[in-house]
């Protein structure tokens, strides 16, 4: 919910379909190359993924997209490390003059 808050496409089920959704989240942020997205956050010390995720027919024919970013949350994360994704993204945008 909070991603889409800031403008950030979300692939996958939906607040209404969340049962349906694992930990992992694939997502866009139009105007930024998800592996410039990837360097940022990594430059945050968050590590997230950038590519086709092994499932590049998906990525290319379904979502229509060349790539897309990934990040994935386990039952040992907290609130913090959310906060501190958005931060990243807000960095992103900045960083990558996206508004």
């Amino acid at each position: 919910k909070r991603l889409r808050e800031v403008g950030v496409m979300v692939y996958g089920p939906l607040d209404d379909q969340m049962d349906r959704r694992g930990g992992a989240v694939s997502f866009k942020v139009s105007g930024a190359h998800p592996h410039d997205v990837a360097q940022i956050f990594d430059s945050e010390n968050i590590a997230i993924r950038a590519g086709h995720h092994c499932a590049m027919p998906l990525v290319n024919q379904v979502l229509n997209e060349d790539s897309v970013s990934r990040m994935s949350f386990y039952i040992y994360n907290k609130r913090e490390d959310v906060d501190a994704a958005i931060d990243a993204l807000a960095k992103v945008k900045k960083v990558l003059k996206i508004h």
